[in-house]
């Protein structure tokens, strides 16, 4: 899979997800709020701004050989692969997160008992789990850790950005996309509350509001209140699989090539983020299971498609 063909596997992904949405939308209680086009619009205004910017200064400084011509010539290389990042990004998350509320504002029952049952199979015990995590140190450490998740995704394209590493950021947003479809499935299929619900735990036990700061939003969009989607509130409304143990995977996996320094650390603050996803986030064992298969799945599908050239980078701009 070369740049072109890894854009379109996201595309098909995003098309898909957009035509599901389409379906749900029909009689769904959700609807999507006008102001949505406003936010749209303003980042395409922006991508297209510091596009012209870059285009401009790439013109001027063409054929200057000087040091710092070299070093700003780099920095817009950068801020063009952020840019098809960023157009790419955000069709993508539009479509993935309102599926998120659609397919939340459903009737159907909720599966909670059937995954505490397959944890309780497993002999996986999450009271006697939650109170063990529940200390004065490791409390703060995972509550840390899995409230540190949200920012990584726009780092590492940053990262890969700034490092032209054009194959990478197009790798990483390959992997978002395709661990999003099984993830949408599994939510689909097996609708959920969380841990804290299913057990009546107060989640002021952990933190303040651990596991249940969707769980109001939960239950208005299941009774089939009016709501209106907006890209710029979202809110974490999967339970099954946990996408955030996948998400930390394969941010992981991302930066495998990255130096010690700056892989050792976020693998160490994801291995306490999906440790986290129980405790804090009110997840089942089996949820961040599943989480690890979405992963696993994910990853495989990327080296399938693209083993090699993922290990090309973008060249530096020439003098």
């Amino acid at each position: 899979m070369d740049i072109r063909s890894g854009i379109v596997t996201v595309a098909l992904c995003t098309v898909a997800f957009m035509f599901a949405d389409a379906i749900l939308l029909l009689g769904s209680n959700v609807q999507i709020a006008p102001q949505n086009w406003l936010e749209l619009a303003k980042v395409a205004v922006g991508v297209a701004f510091l596009w012209s910017v870059t285009w401009l200064v790439d013109r001027r400084l063409a054929g200057d050989p000087s040091r710092i011509a070299l070093l700003i010539k780099r920095a817009s290389a950068s801020i063009r692969l952020m840019l098809v990042a960023v157009t790419v990004f955000v069709p993508m998350t539009f479509a993935t997160t309102l599926f998120m509320f659609l397919a939340s504002a459903t009737s159907a029952p909720l599966t909670d008992a059937y995954l505490a049952e397959m944890d309780r199979v497993m002999g996986f015990d999450w009271i006697a789990f939650h109170q063990a995590m529940s200390g004065p140190i490791t409390s703060p450490v995972l509550i840390f850790a899995y409230h540190a998740l949200g920012p990584q995704v726009p780092l590492v394209l940053l990262y890969h950005s700034v490092m032209l590493k054009r194959r990478r950021i197009i790798e990483f947003l390959v992997l978002l996309a395709v661990a999003g479809v099984p993830t949408a499935i599994g939510m689909y299929l097996f609708p959920a509350a969380g841990a804290y619900s299913f057990y009546q735990i107060d989640p002021g036990q952990f933190s303040a509001h651990a596991g249940m700061w969707h769980y109001d939003l939960l239950l208005r969009l299941r009774a089939g209140e009016p709501f209106e989607y907006l890209v710029t509130h979202p809110a974490g409304l999967t339970t099954f699989p946990s996408f955030h143990t996948a998400l930390g995977l394969l941010i992981i996996y991302s930066l495998r090539h990255a130096p010690k320094v700056i892989l050792l650390p976020v693998a160490a603050v994801n291995a306490a983020m999906i440790v986290s996803t129980l405790p804090e986030g009110g997840h089942y064992l089996i949820d961040v299971i599943a989480g690890v298969v979405v992963a696993a799945f994910a990853i495989t599908f990327a080296r399938f498609a693209a083993p090699a050239p993922m290990n090309e980078e973008m060249p530096l701009p020439a003098a």
